[in-house]
């Protein structure tokens, strides 16, 4: 799916022939959009495969590097569990913004969660837990 960001608009989905008929991208550029989706998520789905995470969906932003050599799409945004669906594998509890939106627990305990299962944090910051 691709949507138009902006928030006056509340990030309307476009088309692919929305995309072309305003220019926003090229057909190839199209393509390629489509292969930094799937490599990212072939890449996401093994990383938190690994630490006992779900990968559900998630969301990124394509933009445009402007370098010398020419302009180069980038994945332009973050990537974390503000912007992925994260559930745990074994018992599918929610470690995302889910947790927020659903009023499910507290979003900086399941995001400690994450951080914890890849060793993110400080060996002195105390484990939280719900």
């Amino acid at each position: 799916e691709f949507y138009y960001k902006d928030d006056s608009l509340n990030d309307p989905l476009v088309t692919e022939s929305q995309i072309a008929t305003f220019e926003w991208a090229s057909e190839a550029e199209l393509g390629e959009i489509f292969e930094i989706a799937l490599r990212t998520n072939d890449f996401l789905c093994g990383l938190l495969l690994a630490v006992d995470l779900t990968l559900v969906d998630f969301k990124i932003e394509i933009g445009r590097s402007l370098r010398s050599e020419g302009e180069k799409l980038i994945i332009a945004d973050e990537i974390s569990p503000d912007t992925c669906r994260l559930w745990d594998s074994k018992t599918k509890r929610r470690l995302d913004k889910d947790v927020f939106r659903l009023n499910e627990g507290s979003i900086a305990v399941a995001y400690t969660e994450v951080a914890n299962r890849f060793d993110l944090l400080p060996k002195n910051v105390k484990k939280e837990t719900q």
